[in-house]
């Protein structure tokens, strides 16, 4: 899978109202949830506002760096640092 493969987030785009999103959310979310790749689901109308969609882009990649540092030392201080993509 993606998440196998280095992936460090999923962002889910879902229009408000779509029926089958219904369904497809928890799909997602229990993906993010067995690889331990965290999800961030963005719902939009006609009226979602770009500041808002920015902000949460932003602390979303926020969590991302974040994960990816903690990860990054704790494969270095365990010796598996090789393993670990490093660029930040």
């Amino acid at each position: 899978t993606h998440a196998r493969a280095g992936v460090d987030g999923i962002i889910h785009l879902a229009p408000f109202g779509c029926m089958p999103e219904t369904t497809v959310r928890p799909l997602i979310r229990a993906i993010g949830d067995a690889h331990d790749v965290p999800v961030l689901t963005l719902t939009f109308d006609e009226q979602a506002a770009q500041s808002g969609l920015d902000t949460r882009l932003e602390a979303f990649a926020d969590v991302l760096h974040e994960r990816r540092r903690t990860l990054f030392d704790l494969a270095r201080t365990t010796g598996t640092a090789g393993r670990v993509h490093t660029s930040l």
